[in-house]
């Protein structure tokens, strides 16, 4: 139990939770269902993303180069998402 005059504090863990690269805070999150419940869901969603990504900057014409700068990921990557056997 808290002192009289002291204020509650979150407890200091480096696994906190409410702190993510999502969201600061859980109760404004956008996502579905917490990352932290299914990690193979938030991997799959976060595939997703990135596809969609990709496919919006393909439409509008920029390279694989460009795509994979903005995408933080390889133009090899790029690239075997642009092939016909990924369509």
């Amino acid at each position: 139990m808290a002192k009289k005059g002291t204020s509650w504090k979150r407890p200091k863990r480096d696994n906190y939770i409410g702190e993510c690269e999502v969201s600061p805070d859980c109760l404004r999150c956008p996502l579905e269902q917490c990352k932290h419940d299914d990690p193979q869901w938030y991997h799959r969603w976060r595939k997703e993303q990135r596809d969609a990504q990709i496919a919006d900057r393909k439409a509008e014409g920029a390279t694989a180069q460009q795509i994979a700068d903005q995408a933080d990921v390889t133009v090899r990557t790029v690239q075997r998402w642009m092939s016909p056997l990924h369509q």
